[in-house]
C-alpha cells in the first residue's frame, strides 16, 4: 500500500501538483514510520524535503532532507549518502551561501566519484547549477569551496550537511 501511495504521490508530482504529492508521501511515509522500513521513509523524507523547500517551508524541508541523510547513513548507503547530499545542495542553492553550495555540490560528487556512479555527462549540469554560485563567489572563493567540498571525506560531508543552515 505504501509503496503504491509513494508512487502516486510521484506520478502526481510529476504532473504539477506538489500539495497533493506532499499529502500523499505523508501518508505512505507514515506506513512505513509503522512499518519500521527505514530505506523507504528515507525516500519519502527526501521527496518530502524537496517539495516543502519548493512549497517555500524551508525549515521544515531542509529538516526533511537532513532526516533522509542521517538514515542512508544509518543504512550504509553511499550512493543514497551522495544522492542526500545532492538533494540538500539543489535546495540550499535558493539560500544565500553560495560556498555551502558549492561544497556540497562537490562532496556529493566526491562520494559519487568514490563508487564509480557519476557519469561524465554530469559536469555539464554541475556547471549549469554552479553558475550562479560561481558569480556570488568570485573565481577564487569558487575554487576554495570546490576544493573543500572535494577534500570531505564522506563522514566529514555528511556531519557538514547536518548541520543546520537556516
Amino acid at each position: 500500500y505504501a509503496l503504491a501511495v509513494m508512487s502516486l504521490s510521484n506520478a502526481t508530482f510529476r504532473k504539477g501538483d506538489r500539495a497533493t504529492a506532499l499529502a500523499l508521501n505523508e501518508q505512505a511515509l507514515t506506513v512505513f514510520r509503522e512499518l519500521g522500513e527505514t530505506y523507504f521513509q528515507s525516500v519519502c523524507l527526501w521527496a518530502n524535503g524537496r517539495l516543502r523547500a519548493k512549497l517555500g517551508d524551508w525549515k521544515v524541508g531542509l529538516g526533511e532532507l537532513r532526516e533522509s541523510l542521517t538514515l542512508s547513513r544509518r543504512l550504509d548507503s553511499r550512493y543514497e549518502v551522495a544522492a542526500g547530499l545532492l538533494r540538500l545542495a539543489e535546495a540550499e542553492q535558493y539560500l544565500e551561501d553560495p560556498a555551502r553550495v558549492v561544497r556540497l555540490y562537490w562532496a556529493a560528487r566526491t562520494v559519487y566519484d568514490s563508487i564509480g556512479v557519476r557519469h561524465k555527462g554530469d559536469d555539464p549540469n554541475l556547471e549549469k547549477r554552479l553558475a550562479s554560485c560561481r558569480a556570488a563567489l568570485g573565481e577564487a572563493a569558487f575554487t576554495e569551496a570546490v576544493e573543500g567540498g572535494r577534500a570531505m571525506t564522506m563522514e566529514q560531508a555528511i556531519e557538514y550537511a547536518l548541520e543546520p543552515s537556516i
